[in-house]
């Protein structure tokens, strides 16, 4: 096998992770008064943990939990409250996440006679 090979194998499977957290999660925006679709991921580096029990928290309290994936990565309706911001909270077995949630004011639209 040829050491420029080996080498490249070995770079990559000892790559540092991108942060040290096996839990990964997304900020999002969104309207008031509408649902988002929140994504987190489980695993570390390269690695995936599917079918792991995914908590998921707004502002410290539960809105409830999933089953990450094959892929390692769960999703979790959440339906928007009053415009601000919201702390994102991930929990899967000992491994934590935290994101923000910034929630817009709706402009209504101008009527057109």
């Amino acid at each position: 096998m040829n050491l420029r090979y080996l080498f490249f194998l070995l770079m990559i499977l000892c790559a540092p992770s991108p942060a040290n957290a096996d839990v990964f999660v997304y900020d999002s925006v969104a309207f008031s008064r509408e649902e988002i679709l929140i994504k987190a991921e489980t695993g570390k580096g390269y690695f995936a943990k599917g079918g792991q029990v995914v908590e998921f928290s707004v502002n410290g309290k539960s809105i409830g939990s999933v089953l990450s994936g094959g892929d390692g990565i769960a999703y979790k309706i959440f339906k928007a409250g009053s415009p601000g911001m919201y702390t994102l909270s991930v929990k899967c077995g000992q491994d934590t996440g935290s994101g923000h949630i910034m929630v817009l004011k709706k402009r209504q639209q101008d009527s057109v006679c």
